[in-house]
């Protein structure tokens, strides 16, 4: 039996381009460029992942671009524009940083609820829940939120993604 306590770790100042398959857990502080397929992903306040993420457990706390593909994902960090996430559940915590507690969302995609069968299947959101969000959003609050296991097929009105994002200014 595996020893599951062993992890990969990407150390800060190592840059990575190309694609990381691991049967470990990821620890990133450092920064990837690429394809990363893992069991877990947690990207630390130093970290950057720009690419495709395909795992069970998506951390992040520092940046991310791209798709990421994961059953949970947790965000506290920065998400940059054209990013792509789907996941059957999305918690956002603020972080404490120096000029108080901020997320920021660049335009991106969140597709939250159930997981396609076939990730090749991108044209119908059928059990998913649909929302963009756009702009930077900062909050000096300190509680999360939280979209668990939701099966709806229909679409977040463009108002509430709105509205949800001027409560996070």
């Amino acid at each position: 039996m595996a020893d599951d306590s062993r992890m990969t770790v990407i150390e800060n100042g190592t840059e990575f381009d190309g694609t990381i398959k691991s049967e470990r857990s990821i620890i990133l502080s450092g920064s990837v460029k690429g394809q990363v397929t893992a069991p877990s992903l947690d990207v630390t306040q130093s970290g950057k992942v720009q690419g495709t993420v395909k795992v069970s457990q998506f951390s992040c706390k520092g940046e991310v671009a791209g798709e990421v593909v994961a059953e949970n994902v947790e965000l506290a960090g920065k998400v940059c524009d054209a990013t792509i996430i789907r996941a059957k559940s999305l918690d956002v915590k603020l972080m404490q940083s120096e000029g108080g507690v901020e997320v920021s969302f660049g335009n991106c995609e969140l597709q939250i609820g159930d997981l396609p069968a076939k990730p090749k299947d991108k044209a119908t959101n059928s059990g998913s829940e649909t929302a963009k969000a756009s702009s930077s959003s900062s909050s000096s609050s300190s509680s999360s939120s939280s979209s668990k296991d939701k099966s709806s097929s229909e679409k977040v009105p463009a108002d509430i993604v709105d509205a949800v994002s001027e409560l996070m200014k």
